[in-house]
């Protein structure tokens, strides 16, 4: 038995969709990947004293993760293995608290997140718009 016209038409479109969503799937994971080396790049630096864990440096934790999700899709993570709540006060900035507890300075914030995603945004679409 042969397939209608709407039954082929539907056939093309599944074949096209399931295309599309391997090239999103791959285009994210790339990029996250990079952004993830962006900021091994571009994040602060410090020995000694402000190193973390043993040794680890705060801007070699960074790792992309990405997992599937129904309907054919990905959703991927870039974020920081050695602690959190630094990559908020680098970012931003903080209070610094004298010896008496007294907070009256800031750190200043030290933007390395940011920029690194809207470079990532920038990458995707462009990537996305080569491939489709």
């Amino acid at each position: 038995m042969t397939k209608s016209v709407a039954e082929q038409i539907n056939d093309i479109l599944e074949q096209y969709a399931s295309e599309l969503n391997g090239t999103v799937r791959e285009v994210a994971v790339d990029v996250a990947k990079n952004v993830a080396k962006d900021l091994k790049k571009t994040s602060p630096k410090s020995a000694g004293r402000g190193s973390l864990r043993g040794g680890k440096h705060y801007a070699n934790g960074w790792t992309a993760e990405y997992e599937n999700v129904p309907g054919g899709g990905v959703r991927t993570v870039v974020w920081n293995k050695t602690g959190g709540q630094l990559t908020h006060l680098l970012e931003k900035g903080h209070a610094i608290a004298n010896q008496y507890g007294d907070t009256g300075k800031r750190a200043p914030a030290r933007l390395h997140i940011a920029p690194a995603e809207e470079r990532g945004i920038e990458k995707y679409l462009n990537e996305l718009e080569k491939k489709l």
